[in-house]
């Protein structure tokens, strides 16, 4: 409603379209059965993802180490160096294992190094630890969309609509990468999905953890900047 259609109305404080949108942004209304749904649908994805890294942790080699990372995963060597170093010494200040300059410890990495101390501190494995994580960024990630959808739309239908186009959509190089994949036909060169993987949320459940966990943060602290100010 604008001011003028309020005024009209016998409103004597008009409320301004801007103000009712920052109003419903900062109140959600999210019902139980509309989270069931969101469960629901981060169940399947899970499921979907986490099944190849599963049975390769289970029957695979034993001389590899086994992670559900499918893209950037030389990168991850990266990452295994900061958690088995903060491991160690206990610190969440790493080196950077990829120069050989001399220089001392810094945060780096802090969520792999934060992974490392909390494995030593536990006892658990590393992988082990580092698998909770990873499992627990893919299962975080469509709560946080669906919450922001929700701060956006009123209908539950609407918001579903919206929370599924924002997790599937993708850009065509995505999907050409795929269709060539599973035709066998060459027609794009793997290198495509690398520079295209940031510009698809769907892309975010098989990379590591701390981009899936790097977006949920952003969209919840928007709206907790909504709800406090």
């Amino acid at each position: 409603m604008t001011a003028d259609r309020a005024v009209l109305a016998g409103r004597s404080h008009p409320v301004t379209s801007d103000q009712s949108t920052r109003r419903a942004y900062a109140r959600l209304g999210i019902t139980w059965p509309e989270w069931r749904s969101v469960a629901l649908l981060a169940a399947c994805i899970f499921a979907l993802t986490q099944a190849p890294p599963t049975a390769e942790r289970l029957f695979g080699s034993t001389d590899r180490v086994h992670v559900g990372t499918y893209w950037y995963w030389a990168d991850f060597s990266q990452y295994l160096s900061a958690m088995r170093e903060a491991a160690t010494t206990g610190s969440l200040l790493v080196h950077d294992h990829l120069t050989a300059e001399p220089h001392t410890p810094a945060l780096i990495y802090p969520l792999y190094a934060a992974i490392g101390v909390a494995a030593a501190a536990s006892g658990l494995p590393i992988l082990s630890v580092y698998t909770i994580v990873e499992a627990l960024a893919r299962l975080a990630l469509p709560f946080a969309i669906y919450a922001y959808m929700a701060s956006l739309l009123e209908r539950p239908g609407a918001r579903i609509a919206a929370t599924l186009l924002a997790i599937f959509a993708a850009s065509l190089g995505i999907w050409a990468l795929f269709v060539s994949k599973l035709l066998n036909l060459g027609l794009v060169d793997d290198r495509a999905l690398n520079t295209t993987v940031e510009a698809t949320t769907f892309g975010l459940f098989f990379i590591a953890p701390h981009v899936p966990l790097g977006l949920a943060a952003t969209l919840v602290a928007a709206l907790l900047y909504v709800r406090a100010a």
